[in-house]
């Protein structure tokens, strides 16, 4: 895959965009990207984090004393906030290294799995709200339909793959 990102443009949009102002003021500053990751790290956590003990409510294996909609008030405020943070400082480090990230297959994979996870996410919380309103006693109930349950497992995982890719990144031959 190494090999067919460097036959796209990419390589030399990836190049251009590494002689643009905002790259060398981040690149010419040192604490700029151990920053950026720092931030970034801590919106994963607290983006994952909500993901986590939302679904678990839903899949009856945490927060049953609490309904379907009081979880969703409590952590989709969260979950929102962490991706605008991942976002700006997800650019950010991409602004930090255009070259080495732009052309690393690792990188592109995780931003399909990042977009996935957001279709997925989209759906899956518009299927529970959908639910929550139509059936007022499945609010209460200790967990989901095996539809429900199967993309709440599923954010999960791809939330670790995305993570993962996040890790792998560093490892991607160049």
């Amino acid at each position: 895959m190494t090999e067919w990102i460097r036959t796209t443009p990419m390589v030399d949009f990836a190049l251009w965009l590494s002689t643009k102002e905002i790259c060398e003021w981040v690149q010419s500053h040192s604490f700029m990207v151990p920053i950026l990751q720092m931030i970034h790290i801590f919106a994963i956590a607290m983006g994952f984090g909500s993901v986590v003990l939302f679904n678990l409510r839903l899949v009856g294996r945490g927060g049953t004393d609490t309904t379907v909609t009081q979880s969703a008030h409590r952590y989709l405020p969260w979950m929102k906030w962490s991706l605008l943070v991942l976002f700006i400082s997800g650019v950010g480090m991409v602004l930090g290294d255009p070259v080495r990230l732009l052309v690393n297959p690792v990188f592109w994979i995780k931003i399909v799995l990042f977009v996935v996870a957001m279709i997925v996410s989209i759906v899956h919380l518009k299927t529970v709200s959908r639910k929550t309103k139509t059936s007022p006693t499945w609010d209460a109930t200790t967990s989901g339909s095996i539809a429900i349950r199967s993309s709440a497992y599923g954010l999960i995982i791809l939330w670790l793959l995305i993570m993962a890719g996040g890790r792998f990144m560093a490892y991607a031959p160049m």
